[in-house]
């Protein structure tokens, strides 16, 4: 188990404030996890909202520390309400140190569940799996797409160079949650040059019509979008 793991190194993972900790450190740690990713230079954005260095109402932040004090891994939580209440929360950022445990990620979620679970919260999310479990049975597809999207999640490359969608699909599964469908809808017939701006303004790669702007989830063309 990833927490008992943990434990055994000597490292401690609870909640803070943002105000408890240092925020160049923080930043530093962010900006060393992202060196790792495909995408190093610039935060995925349009679809998630940007990462916030400050204290924020009902934002939970988990982070873990290594036996000498220092900052290892960090784990962000929006809130999600009903009726003006926080029924629950959403994973929004999970990172790490290149050279902290492989695990660390997973100890903060399972503690962060096990918190909200003695709050009474009735939900966590953990965010979209893109791609994955697709079955084209429920609602009319787009071959090109779908070929595209199954193409994309089954592709090393893609995986390794654009987007490492299979990592994303495995590491939800690891805690055995409730899976729940989500669609892609268009009204227009050619959707995949949709899909690309899309990624575009996800930051995922540079798309020559939508120029900075657009990038950065601002001003985009109407088509843009065509997620729903």
């Amino acid at each position: 188990m990833a927490t008992n793991r943990m434990q055994k190194r000597g490292f401690v993972t609870r909640e803070c404030s943002m105000a408890e900790l240092d925020r160049a450190e923080v930043e530093a740690l962010s900006s060393s996890w992202r060196q790792t990713r495909t995408i190093k230079h610039r935060e995925v954005g349009f679809l998630n909202r940007p990462m916030v260095l400050d204290d924020e109402p009902d934002v939970r932040r988990f982070f873990t520390f290594a036996a000498d004090g220092r900052l290892m891994a960090l784990g962000f939580f929006d809130p999600v309400y009903e009726n003006g209440a926080v029924i629950g929360y959403s994973t929004s950022f999970k990172r790490r140190l290149p050279e902290s445990d492989l695990k660390s990620g997973q100890a903060i979620i399972r503690m962060a569940i096990e918190q909200f679970q003695r709050e009474g919260r009735k939900h966590v999310f953990l965010g979209l799996s893109p791609m994955a479990g697709i079955e084209d049975a429920e609602f009319r597809c787009n071959r090109l797409v779908s070929m595209w999207f199954r193409f994309s999640y089954g592709n090393g490359l893609f995986n390794r160079f654009v987007y490492n969608l299979r990592g994303h699909a495995d590491h939800k599964r690891e805690f055995r949650g409730i899976s729940e469908r989500t669609y892609y809808a268009s009204d227009k017939s050619l959707a995949l040059p949709r899909l690309l701006k899309l990624m575009a303004a996800c930051n995922l790669f540079s798309w020559p019509s939508l120029g900075r702007r657009g990038a950065s989830g601002r001003d985009l063309p109407q088509d843009a979008v065509g997620a729903s």
